[in-house]
Order: C-alpha cells, then structure tokens, then sequence
C-alpha cells in the first residue's frame, strides 16, 4: 500500500478510536456512530424545525380545504312556528292586515313586506272564506324551509301552514308550498367568480407547498453543513492525537540523546515546544469536535447532552461536469422560479376579477307555488320566471385603477425573474468554480501529505548517517502533521463546496 494511502487509512480508523477514549466511561454506552442518512432521517421526524415545517403545511392545506367548501354546495334547514292574537278596539285591529308573521320561507316564496300571505293568496283569486282580525281570530303559522345552495345557484323547498282559530265560527287551515331555482348564468368570471376564490386558493396552496419544500431542503442542507462540519472536527482531532503521540515519542528520544550528549539544548527545547504545541492542539480539536457535536445536536433534534460521533462518507460526487449541465438544472429545480409562476397565475387571475367588473352579469329565477285550503278543499298553483341583467354603469374608475395596479405587478414579477435568473446563473457559476478550485487543492494537498510523509523517514535516515540533525527531523514531523492536517481541511473543503453547488442547483 501506498504510505500516503497507509496513511489516510489509519487516521480514518484511528479518529473513531480515539474519540472513544475521549469519553467518559459511564457515557460510553450511548457513543453511538450515526451516518449522514440517520441524522437527516432523524431530522425530519425530531427536530422542531420539521415539526413547524410540517404544521405550517398542515395549516395552509386545512385553509384551502376551507375555501373548497366555502364555494361548494351546502343544504340547509329552517323550522318555525309562530302565533298572533288581538286584543283592544276592534277597529284598529281590522286596519293591520300583516295578521301572518313573515317567515324566511315566505319572503323566500316571494311576499313582501307590505302584503301578507293571507292577501297574497286572496289576490289569487282563489274564493277562501278568510274572518277578520275583528272576529277574534287568532292566527298561527308554522313554517319550514330547506335550500340548497351554491356559489351560482340556490335551489330552495318552502313551506307554510296557516291555523286559525274564529270562534264561534270554528277553525281555519291554509298550506302553501314553494319550490324556488335561482342561478346565475354568467357573472363576468368564466365559471363563475366563487371558481375563482377556488383556484386561487389553490395556487395559494401551491405557494405554501413550494415554500415547505425549499425550507424542507434548507433544513437538510444546513444538516448536511453541520454533519461535514463534525466530520471534518473528528479527522482533525485524530490527527492531533498522532501528532501528540509522535511529539511524545520525539521528546523521548531528544531526551535520551541528550543524556547521551548527542544532541544540544536546543534540540530538547525543540521537542518539548513540539510537545506541547500538540497537546494544545488536541484541546483545541476536542473542543471543536464537542461544540459541532452539540451544533449537530440541536439541528438534528437529539439531545442536548448526547455524546455521539458521525461515519465517514464515501468521497463526495460533483452533481454536475460541466457549468451549462449545472445551470440548466438549476433553472429546472430552483424554487424560487416555481414560486414566481405561480405568482403569474394569481395575477392572471386577479385581472380576470378585475374585468369581470366591469362585465354585464345575467341570472335566471323561477319557482312553482301550491295554496291549498285543507278544510274548503280548494287549491290553486302558480309558477314563476324572471331574468335579470346587471351592467355596471359608473365605478368612479375603480376597476381602472385595479388594471393599471395589476400592470405594474405583472411587470415587478418580471423584473423580478430577470433579477432571479440572473442570481442564480452567477451563484451557480462561483460555486461550481469553488468546486473545481477545491478539487485541484485536494489533489495537490494529497501530493504534499504524501511527500511529507516520504521526507519525514527520509529525515530520520539521513540523522542515522550524519547528514540531517535533529532540527531537521523534528522539522519534518512537523510538517507532515501540517500537511496532513491540510489534507483534512481540503477534503472538508470540497465536501461543503459540492454541498453549496448542490444548493445552487436546487438539489
């Protein structure tokens, strides 16, 4: 094998071995190694994050369910009763004819106010001997309805059922029953304006779902960030933990080459500066790996407290060869390109409402009636139909000034996605440069680990033979444990560039 590859394999194995000796011994049991798809996977089920992505979704999905059945068909029904009795001078009492209460489903079956529904069916010409409010009579109506109804249309069943008490002349009973259609045939807006509320309350909800997808994706995105963040803090601490363990062994042996007068004060002071510039990195390496496990932590939703390390990732594949492969699927998948077109299709439909302003509007009516007199066995039926046209003459120049307002909106949504696109083709371009740039370095960092490594034995060789002093030798371990810790920071480097150019993509 390779030294360098050697190497690399064994700070890979040894950084999981070594962050378990930094644990204490009573939190070993819960040190468990999680991978990259564990920690996102947990993400979406844990985090509070998640947890508002999905409520928020949850909320504007009710809302359109709401609009939905706001401007669908719904049934209705009404029950009542009511009597009117007379008391006091008998000549006042026969001036007020409304003797009958006027209930929802008479004014429905089309009485006003200033006849009631004894004088409309008398106006029928239907012979009904009808007393006086003279001859003590004490009216009762129960009355019903049931209407269904939609955003154009109402479909209405009425009912009532006169009582009348008259003695001494005995009893009276009147029943009417109604049956009323009223729809709108055209109300400007082309199936109707309540289809209108629904569908824009559908591409609201397509907003809400683009908008969760892009947190959704920012969410993971920023998991991703901190997982290659810890990962990166780990291969770091593992080769400070080496590093140390070779300072340690070098001081031993400056050590004993001092006893034996072989090497200067120098030399010792070299090695015991090494020693602890080592020790001090691997503090520094285990704080950094504590404080991004506990940034992975929070994000991920576990807790605060939980001592855990993260798997190596296989070596990061650049999502795109070549920047045209790169923008292209970027203006395919970037939500914010969704977002503006739906955007479009409420502004399309804002200005449709606008015109269906000033449009005519036209609607039918009709309805069939039944009067039966239950005691004198007579009845009559009438039927009904009206049409009505509606033209709006004078709005001050409202639905104008609503125009020139949907003018301007249609083009800021333009503007905005020149402004877009072109963000995203130069976001798109410096990331994919940030990615080739980053993989030249961990080509070139891997060469410099690798030669560091040759001349660190190539060092202690030529010490054996006169030709290189101790200075040289520590020099060169120094170096190598710098170019492998440049290795490190160029693999983290490339991983988190390819994580951006992914972002950039809308991946």
């Amino acid at each position: 094998m390779h030294r360098g590859a050697l190497f690399r394999t064994i700070l890979v194995c040894a950084s999981f071995g070594f962050l378990a000796r930094l644990c204490p011994q009573d939190a070993a049991p819960a040190a468990e190694v999680l991978t990259l798809e564990q920690c996102l996977k947990t993400a979406l089920s844990n985090s509070d994050s998640a947890a508002i992505l999905q409520k928020n979704l949850k909320i504007s999905q009710d809302q359109y369910k709401q609009i939905v059945a706001k401007n669908t068909l719904s049934l209705n029904g009404q029950l009542g009763d009511s009597a009117t009795d007379g008391f006091g001078n008998t000549t006042l009492l026969d001036d007020f004819e409304s003797i009958v209460p006027y209930t929802p489903a008479a004014v429905a079956a089309g009485y006003n106010s200033t006849t009631s529904l004894i004088d409309t069916i008398k106006s029928s010409n239907i012979p009904i001997p009808y007393p006086t409010m003279s001859g003590n009579i004490i009216p009762q109506t129960i009355s019903g309805s049931l209407v269904l109804s939609g955003p154009t249309t109402s479909l209405s069943l009425v009912g009532d059922q006169l009582l009348a008490s008259v003695p001494p002349i005995g009893n009276y009973s009147q029943t009417v029953v109604g049956l009323n259609l009223a729809q709108t045939v055209w109300d400007g807006y082309p199936g109707g304006i309540a289809k209108a509320a629904v569908q824009q309350g559908f591409l609201g909800l397509q907003n809400a779902e683009l908008a969760a997808d892009a947190n959704q994706t920012t969410l993971l995105y920023q998991i991703k960030q901190a997982y290659y963040t810890m990962l990166s803090a780990q291969r770091n601490l593992a080769v400070f933990a080496q590093n140390l363990e070779l300072q340690k062994s070098a001081l031993e042996q400056e050590q004993t080459l001092y006893d034996l007068q072989q090497a200067e004060d120098v030399d010792l002071q070299t090695a015991k500066i090494n020693e602890k510039s080592a020790e001090i990195d691997l503090r520094g390496g285990q704080q950094a790996v504590a404080s991004a496990r506990k940034a992975l932590a929070n994000i991920v939703g576990l807790p605060a407290g939980e001592v855990f390390s993260v798997a190596e990732t296989a070596d990061p594949q650049i999502p795109a060869q070549s920047l045209d492969e790169a923008l292209a699927t970027a203006l395919d998948k970037r939500v914010e390109l969704k977002e503006l077109d739906v955007s479009r299709k409420i502004a399309g439909i804002q200005l449709a409402l606008i015109k269906a302003q000033t449009s005519p509007t036209v609607s039918l009516s009709g309805g069939g009636y039944m009067f039966l007199d239950n005691l004198a066995a007579t009845s009559a039926n009438a039927v009904s139909l009206g049409v009505k046209l509606g033209m709006p003459i004078l709005d001050s120049g409202s639905a104008a000034y609503q125009k020139e307002a949907n003018r301007y909106q249609s083009g800021v949504l333009d503007s905005q996605d020149d402004q877009l696109r072109r963000g995203i083709a130069l976001e798109v371009e410096n990331a994919f440069e940030s990615v080739q740039l980053q993989t030249d370095k961990l080509g070139l960092s891997k060469l410099a680990a690798d030669n560091s490594v040759g001349q660190y034995n190539l060092k202690k060789i030529q010490r054996q033979y006169g030709t290189a002093t101790n200075q040289d030798v520590l020099a060169a371990a120094v170096n190598m444990v710098n170019a492998n810790n440049a290795y490190a920071a160029a693999r983290n480097a490339l991983e988190l560039a390819i994580l951006q150019l992914q972002n950039a993509m809308g991946l």
